[in-house]
């Protein structure tokens, strides 16, 4: 007896190409478990170094974002960039008119063989903005142009020290 007869024509079809796709996936699945293709070896202990720049090109990098004024921080730059020489830095005031950090922020572990930013930037105006009754629910809007000091957020908001 036939399959055709019995499943009909289009049923018959589907049954043989399903039947042929499952084959032909079970063939290239094996086929690739066999193929002499070279394996990874881990010749690195623990993960490879996924770093895409040199070290070169992240002090350029790092150099040219503090010059643009791109880095608004008084915080140390990271040691694997190996500056040189203390970078002049726009964004930061210069150190007389600079924010005295707090004690806690001070013994967060900054590096001392790494030169801090030089600030040649204007000085940091600190306004106090409180609510006035009767909106005392909402926070009152920040003045236009005004931006946030990063210091200040990263002495509540440092992740690092667990704030």
């Amino acid at each position: 007896m036939k399959i055709s007869n019995r499943l009909g024509k289009q049923k018959a079809s589907v049954v043989v190409w399903v039947f042929l796709l499952g084959l032909g996936w079970l063939l290239l699945s094996l086929g690739r478990r066999w193929t002499n293709r070279p394996r990874w070896t881990n010749s690195v202990i623990g993960d490879p170094p996924n770093l895409v720049y040199s070290r070169e090109d992240l002090r350029r990098i790092w150099q040219w974002e503090i010059a643009s004024g791109h880095y608004p921080s008084t915080r140390p730059i990271p040691e694997e960039v190996r500056l040189a020489i203390p970078p002049m830095n726009p964004g930061i005031p210069p150190e007389k008119y600079q924010r005295k950090p707090n004690k806690s922020n001070l013994a967060s572990g900054f590096s001392d063989g790494i030169p801090p930013p030089i600030g040649i930037g204007s000085r940091r105006e600190y306004i106090n903005i409180t609510a006035q009754p009767p909106n005392i629910a909402y926070p009152p809007r920040v003045p236009t142009g005004s931006v946030a000091d990063l210091d200040v957020i990263m002495e509540n908001c440092d992740f690092s020290q667990q704030k």
